[in-house]
């Protein structure tokens, strides 16, 4: 069976999108990772995810707009959860 959602490299692509997306609104943030996507960044093999779940003290309009600019917003990044 195909693995459901992104693994390790498309998840550290996607990202570096967000970080561009962000710079360019003249924005920075430190994101903490939680759950299973901090074992799918740390390579563990085999792992997949359809979204990510983060941490970030960034306002929730700044995040909401680099993902909503990437097609990435989700419903749980619109109530200021995740990416």
């Amino acid at each position: 069976m195909e693995p459901q959602g992104l693994g390790r490299d498309e998840w550290l692509r996607r990202m570096v999108l967000v970080d561009q997306g962000l710079r360019r609104q003249g924005t920075r943030a430190r994101l903490t990772i939680v759950g299973s996507g901090a074992a799918i960044l740390a390579g563990q093999p085999g792992r997949t995810s359809i979204d990510l779940d983060v941490w970030s003290a960034m306002g929730r309009e700044a995040r909401q707009k680099a993902t909503e600019n990437l097609g990435y917003l989700t419903a749980m990044s619109a109530k200021g959860g995740g990416i």
